[in-house]
């Protein structure tokens, strides 16, 4: 049985390959990465193969709602639904490649702040257009669009990443909080950007697309290069200086893990 993200064997009882995310890091039954619905068929409903949507307890309509999609409208939908995301195609469509990604990288911020990611960005919109020799992405308070040179073309979770880090500093309720609660000179910039001999590597796309001009010695861009490398676990904590980045980011954040 396809379940969108992986395939569900009725006779084995569970996903015959892991999900590729860790839904909630909080639940530990979302650490099995082969179970359906937390082992609990009964209560839950999965109808994305990633996360479970439903409860006896809750609302189903919206997870009914969700089911009725396939393919990239139902990627939008649960994006739409989970994080308050619209997902739109301006110049170029999203394709269902970058859609899941998209969905990937929500899914691990939503994860750092205990499921509060839709507070802080709920309302705005993902925009896929042209204009990129590759990809980049420029964010404002009500969004970012993201520009690529084809809809073939596939933007790394990297890019997702920083850029959702900068949505959450741009937002009117949270502007400059982050990035202005950093230090003024910290230790693990070097050059004018995130030192990239502090990562694990894990990130195999640049830590920051440096040919962009006046971007160097920017403090918001020293927090979403943080903010990407903390939230995929990418920040070598062996070095002190990688300490200090990961406990930057992490100061910054808690606040809104349990407002």
């Amino acid at each position: 049985m396809f379940y969108n993200a992986h395939w569900y064997d009725p006779y084995l009882n569970h996903f015959t390959q892991p999900d590729t995310i860790v839904p909630n890091l909080y639940n530990s039954q979302d650490w099995d990465r082969y179970a359906y619905a937390r082992n609990n068929p009964l209560k839950y409903t999965d109808p994305s193969g990633h996360k479970v949507t439903c409860d006896v307890d809750e609302n189903c309509k919206q997870s009914q709602l969700l089911s009725r999609f396939i393919g990239v409208k139902f990627w939008k939908a649960l994006i739409k639904d989970e994080f308050g995301v619209t997902m739109k195609d301006d110049k170029i469509k999203w394709s269902l490649a970058n859609v899941q990604t998209a969905y990937k990288a929500l899914n691990m911020i939503n994860g750092i702040l205990n499921e509060n990611l839709k507070k802080l960005i709920g309302g705005t919109t993902f925009t896929m257009t042209d204009g990129g020799d590759q990809y980049y992405g420029i964010t404002d308070p009500t969004g970012v669009t993201f520009h690529a040179a084809s809809s073939n073309t596939i933007i790394p979770l990297t890019n997702f990443l920083h850029e959702t880090g900068h949505l959450m500093d741009f937002v009117p309720a949270t502007n400059d909080v982050f990035s202005g609660g950093l230090p003024e000179n910290p230790d693990w910039v070097k050059d004018g950007y995130v030192n990239s001999e502090l990562l694990l590597g894990k990130l195999t796309e640049p830590v920051q697309a440096k040919y962009i001009a006046n971007e160097a010695y920017l403090p918001t861009e020293y927090w979403a290069d943080a903010f990407a490398n903390y939230v995929a676990g990418n920040i070598n904590l062996a070095d002190p200086r990688g300490r200090a980045m990961a406990q930057d980011v992490s100061d910054a954040l808690k606040p809104y893990i349990n407002p």
